[in-house]
């Protein structure tokens, strides 16, 4: 059985990120592999069996902690390395075996300090880089520098027994929520930044106001929270990545105004609960969603936001046709196909 240390930055059960996707992914694995998790900071998690959880958290004592137990990792024969985002944590593992570094997003985009920069750069020419879409592997290779037979493509995944339990219950999940059985409701679920659009939710909602049907359901935190409110607004802060489901359930419409992305797991999410999409086309969003959401993902304009999310809203046939074609293409992403056709090969690369 192949061994492999997979890194991830953060974990607790009630997580409102994507890490809680790498869990699953971790849990699904282990029949197939012997996998030993790191997790840089936060909990142990309860269904994965070979577990280190980090106890330092002041960065040159858990630069030092992390590289012996890498070191003693590589002594009881781990000889592969995956590390999900951590780029201090790729560079380390890159000295005890073969490193595969997860990054997939649009960094060039904003600045960094000039110790930060070089270490990730460090990063990306040190591990075989792991992407979510060949447009996103040509950016990397291009801006980069990169080597383009280092860079690799892994889509995200998405586990569709958990979200399906939610199907059809949009009822029961309104009534848990507080929401009205009549409301036609818009779902942003992100963190709540610039870089994630939210500066957009309120305008956007504004433009709704007078239609007292029409309510804008925001989840998650982050620095633009305070700013954002309005009459048929409803802000409910980071929601644990476990009941998202839910909250998709109540849903109409999902509306992402990111001005980065780069495979956001939230439109799987999204086309797993059958809800069409609003987004900016931003990073790998336009690959990995059907060909009839193509007028829906658009440039990060309100006044464009404002008119697609109206078509959704009241062209029934319109959103029911975009929800079946979501609900089939999503399948590709299922956690046990992306598993056993993309992960468990790239391993052997």
């Amino acid at each position: 059985m192949k061994k492999i240390v997979y890194i991830l930055p953060e974990y607790r059960d009630d997580i409102g990120t994507h890490f809680y996707h790498n869990r699953e992914l971790l849990e699904c694995a282990q029949d197939k592999l012997d996998i030993f998790l790191i997790v840089e900071k936060g909990e142990r998690p309860a269904n994965i069996k070979n577990v280190y959880v980090q106890k330092f958290r002041f960065l040159p004592l858990r630069i030092f902690e992390l590289k012996l137990v890498l070191f003693a990792l590589r002594m009881r024969g781990y000889k592969t390395f995956w590390t999900h985002y951590s780029f201090v944590g790729s560079i380390l593992a890159s000295f005890f075996g073969k490193s595969f570094y997860w990054n997939c997003g649009m960094p060039w985009l904003y600045r960094r300090g000039v110790v930060e920069e070089y270490f990730f750069r460090l990063a990306l020419q040190r591990s075989n880089l792991v992407t979510g879409t060949e447009g996103m592997k040509k950016e990397y290779v291009e801006r980069y520098h990169l080597k383009p037979e280092r860079v690799h493509v892994l889509p995200n995944w998405i586990n569709l027994e958990r979200f399906n339990s939610w199907r059809g219950r949009k009822r029961e999940a309104r009534e848990q929520l507080g929401i009205p059985h009549d409301a036609k409701v818009v779902f942003f679920l992100h963190r709540l930044s610039k870089r994630k659009g939210a500066d957009l939710i309120g305008p956007v909602a504004k433009a709704f106001a007078d239609n007292t049907k029409v309510l804008f359901l925001v989840a998650g935190s982050g620095p633009l929270a305070s700013s954002i409110s309005g009459p048929n607004i409803k802000l409910v802060g980071e929601v644990a990545q476990r009941d998202v489901p839910m909250y998709f359930a109540a849903a109409d419409v999902f509306f992402m105004p990111s001005e980065e992305e780069g495979f956001p797991h939230v439109v799987l999410e999204a086309m797993a609960m059958g809800v069409p999409i609003v987004a900016a086309d931003v990073g790998g969003v336009r690959e990995i969603v059907p060909d009839a959401l193509g007028d829906f993902i658009t440039r990060q304009d309100s006044t464009i936001f404002i008119q697609k999310i109206k078509i959704l809203l009241s062209d029934t046939k319109m959103a029911q046709m975009l929800a079946a074609k979501e609900l089939e293409w999503v399948k590709k992403y299922s956690l046990d196909i992306v598993f056993a056709d993309r992960f468990i090969p790239m391993l052997r690369v």
